[in-house]
């Protein structure tokens, strides 16, 4: 088992990482490339097609690079990729326009069209999205039926990312329920795609990937994807699914009682479920796991890594060139200072809303804000305001959990976040209750990497390969003083954004007017 060589793929929102494993999951080399996005309008949030796959070919290169090598052995592979973004192909493969990123939110008026065409209850009972927001691909489709019709009508292939960087690879159509079922496009209860909706939007099956589980091989690489990519053997590319169940799986949240938080791009929390659980206020997703036959409820939010990418990018020039010069980590760079501000950041509070609120707001129109701002308040403290403001939207959405009264025994910490100490100590103070980490923080690349050991055969099955890979890393446990500071804040917070509610519409509206030139 050692010796086996696994290829897990994450394709973020902002970065693509690969990882190459061992069969006891241990990385031997990895490399990560971020991506800028296009983003010429607040709410239009585009990528190149061509990024995913270049980004992969650097992130391929500089593992073998590190490995000292011109080319690596890779037994499987299997790609954990974000949800919604999605590629339209002509009948010769070429891209017809930009990808358009889930953070995109062009499509408000046609998420109404939809949701009073079926409405958010048959909606919800079917597909598992308690509203027809905006950043679903089904909503982004009419806009296009509507707005670019020359664009539809040559539409022969509609790709998420992971089906994309296997057709790269294959030449294969292939796609699983687990990224498909926050589209509006799959039914999550009779796992296959949603015919009514297909009907609606005027898009026929043919015109998407074939549907398989999660861990099946879909075929080999073909001779210019291995040279593409630095892989020296026939690899066996399998399907993983959605980045967040795939993470699921390489934290070990497999089964009932176990809740992951995740701060990535977005904010998640997983709890596993044997059975679909609907909220009955309809605020809450419920999504298809990647663990074949079983379900998570995922109260979620765009707030989440995201938001401190975007502070980076823009405010952040020295850091950025220190990080560069020193090849450090810029988020290790920018939080460094922070542990020496008080918690409550000396009363600054953000609403980290910058593209909409989802759970438990429902609130497109939704901004960022930064509240309680002075002379005094510098780039450490901003900061801090951030990582504090997210973890004030993680605790709003296990709440969320803890009304369905659902037994939690475990909290699981993963994604990008959860390799920052101070991060995971806020979020025990924020909380109130420990916080574990595992080992291997690459949650998602690890749990494609397992579905891929799964699918040849590696593994006998994703519970035995958990029990062989996943090991418990440090665990946080939460400042009693602490506790009670952000206790009162996370009610200010939680109070600032009910008071801006009808500010956030009526700055929509005098937008919306501003741009139709009235």
């Amino acid at each position: 088992m050692k010796d086996c060589r696994l290829l897990g793929i994450d394709a973020g929102t902002t970065s693509l990482k690969a990882v190459l494993y061992n069969g006891e999951g241990k990385q031997l080399s990895s490399a990560t490339r971020e991506y800028r996005l296009i983003t010429p309008k607040p709410t239009i949030v585009e990528a190149s097609p061509e990024i995913y796959w270049e980004s992969l070919k650097a992130v391929m290169e500089e593992i073998t690079m590190k490995l000292g090598a011109s080319e690596i052995n890779v037994d499987a592979l299997a790609i954990s990729s974000q949800g919604e973004s999605f590629v339209v192909l002509d009948k010769s493969g070429n891209p017809l326009r930009n990808v358009i990123v889930w953070l995109d939110s062009r499509a408000r008026e046609e998420s109404d069209i939809i949701r009073n065409e079926f409405g958010r209850e048959n909606v919800y009972h079917t597909t598992g999205s308690p509203d027809v927001d905006p950043i679903w691909a089904s909503t982004k489709l009419l806009w296009m039926r509507r707005n670019e019709p020359d664009n539809f009508n040559k539409i022969h292939k509609v790709l998420f990312v992971e089906d994309y960087l296997i057709n790269q690879m294959t030449k294969e159509y292939a796609a699983n329920g687990s990224l498909y079922c926050s589209s509006l496009l799959f039914d999550i209860i009779r796992n296959k795609w949603w015919q009514n909706m297909l009907d609606f939007l005027n898009i026929n099956e043919e015109q998407l990937a074939n549907l398989y589980p999660s861990g099946v091989v879909i075929g080999h690489l073909t001779e210019q994807a291995r040279k593409d990519l630095k892989i020296a053997t026939d690899a066996a590319v399998v399907t993983a699914g959605m980045d967040q169940a795939c993470g699921c799986i390489g934290t070990g949240n497999i089964s009932s009682g176990i809740l992951t938080e995740n701060i990535g791009a977005s904010l998640n929390v997983c709890v596993t479920n044997e059975k679909p659980i609907f909220d009955k206020k309809m605020r809450v997703p419920c999504q298809t796991h990647s663990v074949n036959g079983k379900y998570m409820y995922v109260p979620w939010t765009k707030s989440g890594g995201i938001i401190l990418k975007w502070f980076k990018d823009n405010f952040c020039e020295k850091q950025i060139e220190e990080s560069e010069r020193l090849e450090k980590n810029i988020y290790d760079i920018l939080t460094k200072n922070i542990k020496n501000i008080p918690p409550g950041s000396n009363s600054i509070i953000m609403l980290p809303h910058l593209t909409g609120a989802v759970s438990p707001e429902m609130n497109d129109l939704a901004r960022g804000v930064f509240y309680g701002l002075n002379l005094s308040s510098d780039r450490d403290i901003l900061v801090r305001s951030i990582i504090e403001s997210i973890t004030y939207v993680l605790r709003s959405n296990i709440e969320l959990v803890e009304e369905e009264n659902i037994t939690i025994k475990t909290v699981i910490s993963s994604g990008g976040a959860s390799n920052s100490e101070i991060w995971n100590q806020i979020k025990a103070d924020v909380l109130g209750f420990p916080i574990r980490t595992i080992k291997n923080q690459d949650s998602g690349c690890l749990g494609a990497a397992i579905l891929s050991g799964v699918g040849v055969g590696f593994f006998k099955s994703i519970e035995d390969a958990c029990d062989v890979i996943i090991k418990k890393g440090k665990d946080y446990y939460p400042n009693e003083r602490n506790v009670k500071i952000y206790d009162q804040y996370y009610h200010v917070y939680k109070d600032l954004y009910t008071r801006l509610e009808p500010v956030f519409e009526r700055s929509a509206e005098i937008l919306s007017n501003i741009e139709r030139g009235e």
